[in-house]
Formats: structure tokens, C-alpha cells, sequence
């Protein structure tokens, strides 16, 4: 005699169901992180999750459903802003480089320096390329787009100088002289691009490896983020270095040829190396002092944010002191 089981019948979620689940999750962190400002740096990852666990046709989708939705938003909000677009589709490329480190299984350091090369190269030469094809100078091209933003800034507060404070200061200074704005701009740009690309592909590979957990059985990845956060600059960007020092110093015997620019970007292109391999030092010193949790986070956070150039002398002195080493040293005593 069968019996069978007359109560409702409880339907669990297939895997299918989990799968588009989650893909909707990275969609919207992807959406946004592409438009708050400084953490689209961290965009490229849930680009490169989706790849190691969904694949290419659903990574593809999640583009374009995302930059669907921030059309649509542009349009509701009526600021359609070409920044986003271009910071989603610069963020799609990130990812999808990236995801190369996985498919041929290289060391996380050595893939960030080759990616990050390839692309900085690419950028520099698109770059040169629309520079070439304008036909007014870069720094008139950009002291246009400051007048129109500011202009742009009058019409949704006309109060705006009127309120007075230090923003409206600021404004009121550049709207009278936005030729050194942009002649300020265009110096730093060709730095800003260079960090910008390493410490975006730095930050998206380190925020994966370090929730290995998620994809482990999607990839046979060997590495993990202690294998990129043990970041070892070679030793030849010492001369580097000294040139850009030697830049700045001896800028004002010579102001005509503007060596302070000069060594300013080297001294921040070669910095982001150091940074790295500075970071890596503080986190083998939080691992000795066994400081984990919510108070670690907390204590990375505020040294990225406020201690980021001690983070770069670290990394410097590094080179001659080997202050790992030390640590671990300490460690076993």
C-alpha cells in the first residue's frame, strides 16, 4: 500500500534560478560602481566574476543590460552623461583582460604588469591619435569643456556664487581663469591615466582572488591574493625614480621646460608600483599582529585613504631593507 504526501509541495530554488540570481547581483554592483566616482575602480570585478562563473554570453549580456539601464536612468534623471558610458565600457575591457590571468593561469604580479602595459600603451596611442585630429590645442580643447561645465553648474543652481562658501570660491576662480585649470588638467593627464589603469586592474584582481571562495570550483586557478600582494618592484625603476626626484628639484633653474610636470608624472607612474609593493608589506604586518575582521578592513581603509604616500616610502625603502623579511623574522622569534 503506497502512502502519498497530500501537503503543499515545497518548491526549492533550481540552480538555474541561483545562477541568473546572482548574474542580476554583479549587474547592479557593476551599474554601480561604474558611477560613484572613485570605486569604479573596483569596477572590473564583478565583470571578472562573471566571466570565471557564467562565461562570455552572459558577461556579454551584462553589459549590455547595464548600459541599458544607464540610458534609461539618464534619460529619467535627463543627465545623460557620456562619462558613465565610457567608464562601463573601459570597465567591460579591464575585466575581460583580466580574465586572460585565469585562462593561461599566470602569476597575478606578472599578468598585472603585462595587461596594465597593454593597455596603458593602447590608451597612450588613442590618445596621441585624437590629439593629432584636433584641431585647436589640448589645453584649449579642455579649458572649452571647463567653461561649459561650470556654465552647466550656473543653470541648475543660478544661487550658486550667490550662497557664497568655499566650492563657489573655487568655481568663481576657474570660471575667471580657466586657461591654468586646464593647463593643470593636461599636465597630470598622462600620470592620471597610467595609475588610474594599474590600480584599477590591481584593485579588481585582488577583490576576486581574495573571494576565491565563490568561483573555487568554477576555475583551477593556482594562485591566490597572497601571490599579489607579495608585489616586488624590479629594481631598475630606482633610476626612474631619480630622474623624476631630479625633475622636481632642479625644476626651477629651468621653468621654460617645466620639469616639475615631468617628474611629477614619472614620480606617480613609478609610485603605483611602489604603492603595491608597500601594500603588500603593511598587510604581512597586520598577518603578524594577527588584526583580522571588521577592525582590519578598517584599519586598510584608512591607511589607503589618509598613509597612501607612507605606503610608497615603505615600498621604496623596501628595495635596500627587505622589510618582510624582517617581519617574518620577528614572527618566528
Amino acid at each position: 500500500m503506497s502512502m502519498s504526501n497530500t501537503g503543499p509541495e515545497i518548491q526549492n530554488p533550481t540552480v538555474s534560478d541561483l545562477n541568473w540570481s546572482r548574474w542580476f547581483f554583479l549587474s547592479v554592483v557593476f551599474i554601480v560602481l561604474s558611477t560613484t566616482g572613485l570605486l569604479s575602480l573596483f569596477a572590473p570585478a564583478p565583470i571578472l566574476f562573471s566571466l570565471i562563473m557564467y562565461g562570455k554570453n552572459k558577461t556579454m549580456l551584462m553589459g549590455a543590460f547595464s548600459i541599458l539601464v544607464i540610458y534609461l536612468f539618464s534619460i529619467i534623471f535627463n543627465n545623460v552623461n557620456p562619462l558613465f558610458f565610457g567608464v562601463v565600457s573601459l570597465s567591460f575591457f579591464y575585466g575581460v583582460m583580466l580574465y586572460q590571468i585565469f585562462v593561461k593561469e599566470m602569476d597575478p604580479v606578472e599578468g598585472i604588469v603585462k595587461i596594465g602595459a597593454i593597455i596603458a600603451g593602447l590608451s597612450f596611442l588613442i590618445l596621441g591619435l585624437s590629439i593629432l585630429g584636433l584641431e585647436i590645442s589640448v589645453v584649449e580643447q579642455f579649458e572649452k569643456i571647463l567653461v561649459s561645465e561650470l556654465e552647466h553648474y550656473k543653470q541648475l543652481d543660478p544661487d550658486l556664487f550667490a550662497k557664497g562658501g568655499e566650492r563657489a570660491r573655487y568655481l568663481e576662480d576657474v570660471l575667471k581663469n580657466p586657461k591654468e585649470m586646464a593647463t593643470t588638467i593636461v599636465s597630470i593627464l598622462p600620470s592620471v591615466f597610467f595609475v588610474g589603469i594599474f590600480l584599477s586592474l590591481w584593485a579588481s584582481l585582488f577583490s576576486v582572488l581574495r573571494a576565491s571562495h565563490i568561483w573555487i570550483q568554477k576555475s583551477t586557478y593556482p594562485y591566490t591574493s597572497n601571490d599579489l600582494v607579495n608585489f616586488k618592484s624590479p629594481n631598475y625603476l630606482v633610476y626612474f625614480l631619480i630622474v623624476g626626484l631630479s625633475c622636481v628639484l632642479f625644476s626651477d633653474f629651468s621653468p621654460h621646460l617645466k620639469l616639475d610636470y615631468v617628474g611629477g608624472n614619472i614620480l606617480a607612474c613609478v609610485g603605483v608600483f611602489y604603492f603595491f609593493q608597500g601594500f603588500g608589506i603593511y598587510i604581512s604586518l597586520l598577518n603578524k599582529l594577527q588584526i583580522k575582521g571588521f577592525i582590519r578592513s578598517l584599519f586598510v581603509v584608512f591607511t589607503i585613504w589618509s598613509l597612501w604616500h607612507v605606503v610608497v616610502i615603505v615600498g621604496v625603502f623596501d628595495q635596500w631593507f627587505d622589510f618582510r623579511k624582517m617581519i617574518n623574522r620577528n614572527k618566528e622569534n
